[in-house]
């Protein structure tokens, strides 16, 4: 019985170590909130779908951080193609209205595997020369994938374009885009000690 609290109270002591409190920081760009022009004469105000998570140095989602809540209620897995592929319905308790501007998520990291932190970002109707409209079609441009490598060492890291997503793969040339860069300006990850 000794024994077994020992272990119990180490495993939680590693557990208490090893958590860090983590924040990330979203801040809007130029491109966060756009109108579409419903029959070109009803303005409607659009704001992004996104969601936050990390992964194992494999790529396997370890955790979701945030997602928006339709994306997750309506299921619109075109919205956020990729994260779509690797969440689990699990995934779904995480969920927030999108905000009109900048927002932060905090948590505390309490896995030592995590290998990357991942953000998918996109806007409805954001139609442009490379993905134009077509009938049916809401998507526009594809969702766009910020990807960072965690470094528990650094007290801020910087989640850079990564490429883009139409399923489950990423395609690392994104050049074809233009509105949909500039819907987040950045995404930073702070690590507090």
């Amino acid at each position: 019985m000794k024994k077994t609290l020992l272990i119990l109270f180490l495993f939680s002591l590693n557990s208490w170590i090893l958590a860090k409190p983590m924040q990330v920081d979203i801040t809007a760009g130029v491109e966060w909130n756009h109108t579409y022009w419903f029959m070109k004469i009803i303005p409607i105000k659009l704001t992004p779908q996104i969601a936050v998570w990390t992964a194992d140095s494999n790529d396997n989602l370890i955790e979701t951080l945030f997602v928006t809540e339709a994306d997750s209620k309506i299921n619109r897995s075109e919205a956020l193609p990729y994260w779509n592929s690797k969440s689990t319905k699990q995934e779904m308790q995480v969920t927030s209205a999108t905000p009109k501007t900048d927002f932060s998520i905090s948590w505390s990291n309490q896995e030592a595997n995590i290998a990357y932190i991942y953000a998918e970002v996109n806007n409805s109707f954001d139609y442009n020369e490379n993905f134009p409209k077509q009938k049916g079609n809401v998507d526009g441009q594809p969702a766009l994938i910020y990807r960072a490598k965690m470094d528990y060492d650094s007290q801020t890291i910087v989640l850079d374009p990564y490429g883009i997503s139409r399923g489950a793969s990423v395609h690392k040339d994104y050049s074809a885009l233009t509105t949909a860069l500039e819907i987040i300006s950045n995404i930073k990850v702070k690590v507090k000690n």
